[in-house]
């Protein structure tokens, strides 16, 4: 996220006298605080806060889909992508250090999960979903230590 966009969540109309011709908004005082404590606290913590989504892509010929990454501390990693319903997904993760992890999709604004697992540094399953949509493969770290993660989804068509 750009820093302006960033600060378009602080932006408060003004009176037309208060802006001397300048935009229609403005950041006031207190809002300023706020956006620069924000940002200089945030922009450190954003790294270890953000979730990195990956898009599956099933290799052409066959072999699984296959991701090697680090999850930062209170860092989320999912990996995404749409499925035939009739399909089956094998699955199978290790990680360095214990993580949540959860098998799920959206149904409007809510998630339904297929499988879940609190810290565990290993799993493995089979997942078939019945229907064709996205569905997401999530890890958590709750931790306050990097982890090393390594995934393998192999795909059988239905």
């Amino acid at each position: 996220m750009t820093v302006s966009k960033f600060l378009q969540h602080f932006r408060k109309p003004c009176r037309p006298r208060a802006c001397s011709g300048g935009p229609a908004w403005a950041l006031t005082g207190k809002r300023v605080r706020q956006s620069l404590v924000l940002m200089v606290w945030g922009g450190a913590a954003l790294p270890a806060l953000a979730a990195q989504v990956v898009e599956i892509e099933w290799p052409q010929g066959g072999g699984p889909f296959e991701l090697n990454t680090v999850i930062h501390p209170k860092g989320i990693v999912e990996a995404c992508g749409v499925i035939a319903g009739g399909s089956t997904i094998n699955w199978l993760f290790r990680a360095e250090g214990a993580l949540d992890f959860n098998i799920h999709h959206h149904v409007g604004k809510l998630v339904k999960y297929s499988e879940r697992k609190v810290a565990v540094t290993t799993a493995a399953g089979q997942f078939a979903p019945t229907s064709a949509q996205q569905y997401c493969w999530m890890w958590k770290n709750t931790s306050t230590q990097a982890s090393t993660l390594k995934v393998a989804l192999t795909l059988n068509p239905p």
